[in-house]
């Protein structure tokens, strides 16, 4: 599983360019054919039940896992680059917890498949693959949030002062 194996790589061996391009050009296009997999099996699925909620429940964890991609890809992991070039730290959390949303509201979409289909007795399919997919996307969330947001990240800019 592509996701632990980026949790596995520690920093000081690996390098913060390195990580960011594991993470880029392994993990997520894993993340994104495990979701293509998991959205085939529960457009199957759908069908034969003729409810398509879960259709459009796994479109909207597309929608939240590319915009996740594209922020991190185009906006934060540079900033990040930058940053530990220049041995700074953030001044905020917030591009952090921004992207944590995303992460959220697709754990809560999943939650919402699993609950659907295990009102279905042809489950064994989408309910590998939601599991596969869940803990990719955890253990890249976990991996990131140790080895590559952790080194730059600084709080002190959302401490209220009293």
């Amino acid at each position: 599983m592509i996701a632990n194996k980026t949790t596995s790589l520690q920093l000081p061996a690996a390098g913060l360019s390195h990580l960011i391009d594991e993470v880029l050009t392994s993990t997520y296009p894993s993340l994104f054919e495990t979701l293509s997999e998991l959205t085939a099996a529960l457009a199957l699925l759908s069908a034969e039940n003729s409810n398509h909620e879960l259709s459009i429940i796994s479109q909207k964890i597309f929608l939240e896992l590319d915009t996740m991609h594209r922020k991190e890809k185009f906006v934060l992991f540079p900033y990040i680059k930058k940053l530990s070039a220049e041995n700074k730290k953030t001044g905020t959390c917030a591009p952090f917890k921004n992207l944590k949303l995303h992460v959220t509201a697709i754990l809560t979409l999943l939650v919402t498949i699993k609950r659907n289909v295990s009102n279905s007795y042809k489950t064994n399919t989408c309910t590998g693959l939601i599991k596969d997919f869940e803990s990719k996307l955890t253990g890249m969330q976990k991996a990131k949030e140790k080895n590559i947001f952790s080194p730059v990240r600084s709080c002190d800019g959302c401490k209220v002062i009293h």
